[in-house]
């Protein structure tokens, strides 16, 4: 099972659409303009998150001018709970975009999709569970209620579960809420999440958690 965090972008020329957003000025022709003062070219980064550690990255860089320095006016957009990056990528709304092991699967389906960098050695992408539900390997959450959207966003954990000879309808699966609300509540018993966020969001309500991870499972 193939799994990272990279920098993607389309395999063809795309026409980027301009958008506004707290990152940039008010208006698209005051981005073109600035960047057309500059020499720059503007082009847009979509994430899949917002400000955090796996794009520390993209920021310094933007602050230091190491973009500039390349010819390049790089507005960086964050989450967009309508829009993934490959999709963001694909519909020509971004240049570049960041991605899991779902930039793999996209490029073996022929969507002319590129990984330009591994920015990651290992994909943030597990299962979060409650530390007292006795939960410790995926053939545990057998008869279990389980949340995840099925997208090609959960590629890894679906991979999971085959690699483990675990059909989805032997559990009872939910939608994924973006919050640990389900988990405090025990709505759920497994939910699928980055490693660096909800766990810490999980334990500061008071509630132990551990995390099952595709990497340890083929």
């Amino acid at each position: 099972m193939a799994v990272c965090c990279c920098t993607i972008a389309s395999a063809q020329d795309t026409t980027v659409e301009p958008q506004t957003n707290l990152s940039t000025p008010s208006t698209p022709q005051a981005s073109l303009k600035a960047s057309e003062i500059q020499g720059l070219d503007h082009v847009v980064m979509q994430l899949s998150w917002y400000p955090n550690f796996q794009f520390a990255g993209y920021y310094a860089a933007k602050m230091k001018g190491f973009y500039e320095e390349e010819g390049l006016d790089v507005e960086i957009r964050h989450r967009n709970v309508d829009l993934l990056p490959p999709d963001a990528v694909l519909s020509g709304k971004a240049d570049f975009g960041n991605a899991t092991s779902d930039a793999i699967l996209l490029r073996m389906k022929g969507e002319p999709i590129v990984a330009l960098a591994v920015l990651m050695q290992h994909s943030p992408w597990c299962l979060l569970v409650r530390e007292d539900s006795g939960i410790n390997v995926p053939a545990d959450l057998i008869n279990k209620t389980v949340a995840l959207d099925l997208s090609y966003q959960d590629i890894e954990i679906l991979a999971m579960f085959k690699n483990e000879g675990i059909l989805l309808d032997r559990m009872n699966i939910v939608k994924r809420h973006k919050n640990v609300k389900q988990m405090v509540n025990k709505v759920v018993d497994a939910k699928a999440t980055y490693i660096g966020t909800h766990p810490f969001y999980l334990e500061g309500k008071g509630v132990p958690g551990r995390v099952i991870r595709p990497l340890n499972y083929g």
